[in-house]
This record gives structure tokens, sequence and C-alpha cells, in this order.
């Protein structure tokens, strides 16, 4: 007689996908966490016990079944989830106070065979950021201008517009100079505030005779 076992296997479904990105940029973040912030009653439920049977270890968990990691390109996914309304929440702890938080509402939708219609969920996480114009006094726009936060390494140089972006700066007090050949340098102060966008546009005077 042969003893025969029989496996239950467990078909994985990804309920919601999707990529996280710098808004700015476009550019894809990779690390950030992605948190269900929001769900269907059955979900809270269901995590309501395995929070249980966690105990204390369950806040110190990276991975989740309501919190994850974004990979190298930037992507993420959540699986089995039951049908309903979500809400992710984005963010990039690591990274101080460059970056601020984004929420995305999704719906998961599940038939009556138990299959799921996967949701994509694209978040544009927004850093802390100054941009902005430098044009010469009577003479246009300044290509190749040199920005730069004083006090630090953070540094761009100006487009064909006369156009800069620096992003991922830490909030607070901040001071722009910018420099060019044939100019005084110029430079402002501003307060930064965590995830916004500050513009400061520099007119640059010519060097005194």
């Amino acid at each position: 007689m042969t003893n025969m076992m029989i496996i239950e296997s467990t078909r994985h479904q990804v309920a919601i996908a999707g990529q996280v990105i710098d808004k700015q940029t476009g550019w894809v973040i990779a690390g950030a966490r992605v948190e269900i912030s929001s769900s269907p009653p059955t979900f809270e439920e269901w995590l309501s016990e395995r929070k249980k049977q966690y105990g204390d270890g369950w806040e110190q968990m990276e991975e989740r079944a309501d919190r994850v990691r974004t990979a190298a390109d930037g992507h993420f996914h959540f699986v089995n989830l039951p049908g309903g309304q979500y809400t992710l929440t984005a963010s990039l702890l690591n990274r101080g106070s460059r970056y601020g938080t984004a929420q995305s509402n999704v719906a998961v939708s599940v038939a009556a065979n138990g299959d799921v219609t996967m949701a994509i969920a694209d978040i544009a996480l927004p850093p802390t950021t100054i941009k902005g114009k430098v044009t010469k006094q009577g003479d246009g726009v300044i290509t190749l201008a040199e920005v730069k936060v004083k006090g630090s390494g953070e540094r761009v140089f100006t487009n064909s517009k006369g156009e800069y972006l620096l992003t991922g700066l830490e909030k607070g007090e901040r001071t722009v100079l910018v420099s060019a050949q044939g100019c005084k340098t110029g430079s402002q102060t501003t307060q930064l505030t965590r995830g916004a966008v500050k513009t400061l546009d520099f007119v640059l005077l010519p060097p005194a005779s």
C-alpha cells in the first residue's frame, strides 16, 4: 500500500502593482516603502489577527502583507488581497526630509471564481525642490550657469533655456548661489518645506566696471 501525500498549493495572485518615481525627474526610486494605509474591513480583520501572532515584532517587519519596499527598478506589488477600495502611501524614510509622501487610491476586483484583476497604482514621490531660471540683465538666458546650495555639494548647471532643477534637498533654510562667466554671483535665501517646490529665478548683473 502506497501512502499518498496531498499538498494543498496556494495560488498567489498579484492584486496591486505599480512603480514609484521621482515626481520632478521621472527617475525610478528604489527602496521606497509602500504601505496599505486604508483597506476593506475583511483585510483589516485579517491583518489584526496577523499582528496578534507576531506581537511586538510586527512593527519592525519591513516586508509584510500590507507593507513592501520597491525593487531596484522602482516596482512593487501586493498579492492575494480581497476585493475593495485601498489607499497606498509611499515614503522614503532613509532620505530624511528630502522627499515628502504620496498616496494612491485603487480598487481591487475579485471575480466569483476567485480570479483577481490586477490594479495598477503608480506613485510619484515629491522631492524637496528648488527650481527656476537664470538670465543676464538685458541679455536673455544664461546657459551652463552653475547653481549650487551653499555649504553643500549639491549643484547643477542651467540648460539651453536657462532653467535649473535642484531636487532631493533637505528642508530648512537654504542659500542658493548662481555664478556665470562675465556676471556677478547671484544669491537668494529661502525656507524649504519637505516635499514642496520653491521657485527662485535669478537675473545676474554684469561685473562692476
